[in-house]
């Protein structure tokens, strides 16, 4: 996907603010915008993508932007919401200076920037790095569980890995218990005393 400009705008008290942009002239663009209407407000209202080509649509659809985006050199835009469970919390706009449409697969991949931008949005909270390798270590000592307990459930039942796997989160599911503590039951289970 090939864009000259991008912009990422967060919902604040139910009005858009520009959150980053690639460039100045995205910017002063962009906070035009807020203050009247255009594609990117229309798809974080909307909760859809919007999408135009021509400085002929942009100048119709958004007589309050659209000018400016074309006096910018933009003739090209496609606007992505940030979608949050059922609710939108904003948009990510990519522009063009090309009258060239945005293709089903620039489309895909602007909602894929556009949903990945909403990950980091809502979950950007500071973590120390300690703090990360935490977490890691956390995941590393549940896979190993979950890895150990599947060779056990092959062999006590002579199934394949992924058989084993299944058999897992059945139990888990069955047991009420996340698959790391399920795991932990089942090599508790073959362990002397267990």
């Amino acid at each position: 996907m090939s864009a000259d400009a991008a912009g990422v705008f967060a919902k604040v008290d139910d009005h858009l603010e520009l959150i980053s942009a690639s460039a100045h002239d995205t910017s002063e663009m962009a906070l035009h915008e807020i203050l009247t209407d255009g594609p990117y407000v229309e798809a974080s209202e909307g909760r859809t993508a919007v999408t135009a080509w021509s400085a002929a649509e942009l100048v119709t659809r958004w007589p309050g932007v659209g000018p400016l985006m074309v006096e910018s050199g933009f003739l090209s835009v496609h606007a992505a919401p940030l979608r949050w469970h059922s609710t939108s919390i904003g948009a990510i706009g990519m522009l063009r200076r090309s009258a060239t449409p945005f293709d089903e697969s620039d489309q895909m991949m602007a909602q894929t920037i556009a949903d990945i931008a909403t990950a980091i949005i809502v979950h950007s909270e500071i973590v120390q790095l300690d703090v990360v390798a935490g977490r890691v270590r956390d995941v590393l000592g549940s896979r190993v569980l979950i890895e150990q307990a599947k060779g056990v459930l092959a062999d006590q039942h002579e199934l394949d890995m992924h058989d084993a796997y299944d058999l897992l989160l059945h139990r888990s599911e069955e047991s009420g218990r996340t698959l790391s503590a399920e795991a932990e039951a089942v090599i508790w289970s073959v362990l002397p005393g267990g």
